[in-house]
């Protein structure tokens, strides 16, 4: 029996449709989104990478910073006292100047203050207020080249007794009124070691008798050429350092 050796026409669509292939779609698209996403990734690295490797710079120093004070005239008696003269009841001993508590002669700085602005500090350290009738006083004075007193900063009228209770003053000689020339406060003396400081500035006075300040006190005369004394009338104590310092 033959058989044909052509298929028929269903026969051949039907192969035909079997063998052929399945479009694909082009991908062209999802490579292109890929490959922006990997050049955003490596420019984001590269930043990152460059912040991370920047040199750190000190910060700039502002130019409104506070100047360190310049010291013109210090001394911790630790040499003795040369340049100073000492009047009576003032004397020297291990490293200090002392005052036997009673005298009244003021103590000169020997240093003659000539600017304008300036600052005073000495360290006190008070023994005893002997008992006898006085107004016992210690503080920090300038004088006029006349003598005159143009300002203080000073422990006033000192009681004795165990409180020893007295008045913090600030004052200048010249003022508007009697009553701008001078602020004071109720103080209670220590026998630790405080620093006093007084400070100038032109015509204002500051007064610290340690770690607290009275009110500014104005004068309406320059308190500045002086000559700078260690005032004390009637109290047993001890100097141990002197700083004169200008801004």
């Amino acid at each position: 029996m033959a058989f044909d050796a052509h298929p028929t026409a269903s026969e051949a669509g039907a192969e035909k449709t079997a063998t052929t292939a399945p479009t694909r779609r082009p991908r062209r698209p999802l490579l292109l989104v890929g490959g922006i996403l990997a050049l955003v990734i490596v420019i984001l690295l590269t930043l990152l990478l460059h912040a991370v490797l920047q040199p750190t710079h000190p910060a700039t120093a502002s130019a409104t910073a506070t100047p360190v004070p310049k010291v013109v005239y210090q001394t911790d008696f630790s040499q003795g006292v040369s340049g100073w003269t000492l009047p009576p009841h003032w004397t020297y001993a291990s490293g200090q100047v002392q005052n036997d508590g009673y005298g009244a002669a003021p103590l000169t700085i020997p240093y003659d203050m000539t600017q304008q602005n300036y600052t005073v500090s000495v360290d006190f350290t008070v023994a005893k207020i002997p008992n006898y009738l006085a107004c016992h006083t210690y503080g920090i004075e300038g004088f006029d080249t006349g003598g005159n007193l143009q300002w203080a900063g000073q422990i006033s009228c000192i009681r004795q007794g165990v409180a020893n209770a007295g008045f913090s003053e600030a004052l200048v000689a010249h003022a508007d009124t009697t009553r701008d020339s001078l602020t004071t406060e109720d103080y209670t003396v220590s026998h630790d070691t405080l620093t006093f400081t007084v400070q100038v500035r032109d015509k204002n006075l500051a007064f610290c008798p340690g770690p607290s300040c009275l009110p500014n006190v104005n004068s309406t005369a320059p308190l500045w050429p002086v000559h700078l004394v260690i005032e004390d009338v009637g109290v047993q104590l001890t100097v141990s350092k002197v700083i004169v310092t200008i801004p």
